[in-house]
């Protein structure tokens, strides 16, 4: 992923370990997310990534749990090449303070199956069918 910095304050995305799926993202500013509020959070960075490649913005997993901070709507296309942001939304019991520097999420690159979508009269069976939530008893 190639990162071309666009604020001075940006700070380019890193893996904390080596296994690690996503790469941190980090605030630009200090921000209060108040309970119930959703807001957009912008990076200071714009990245290049392969085509045939998806950037998902994710919540990072230690805010979801403790805090209730999780993101909405975050797909980048391996076309764009402005600034990109994070949405997050606090579904917790109480506002969440932001400071400038802290990771408040991931990108988490994905390859992409090349497709067209074809309509049909039927589509084939499975074992599935058309059984919806919690079909399998779960």
């Amino acid at each position: 992923m190639q990162v071309k910095i666009l604020n001075e304050k940006a700070i380019i995305p890193k893996k904390a370990y080596e296994g690690d799926a996503g790469f941190d993202v980090y605030s630009l500013e200090d921000k209060i997310l108040k309970q119930g509020e959703f807001r957009q959070f912008k990076l200071g960075i714009a990245i290049e990534i392969p085509l045939n490649t998806v950037a998902i913005m994710s919540e990072r997993s230690g805010m979801a749990m403790k805090f209730g901070i999780t993101s909405i709507g975050n797909i980048i296309d391996s076309n764009y090449r402005g600034e990109i942001s994070i949405i997050l939304i606090n579904l917790g019991p109480r506002n969440f303070e932001i400071k400038a520097g802290d990771r408040i999420g991931q990108i988490i690159l994905s390859q992409l199956v090349r497709t067209d979508s074809i309509e049909v009269e039927e589509l084939s069976d499975s074992e599935r069918g058309e059984r919806a939530h919690y079909s399998s008893g779960k």
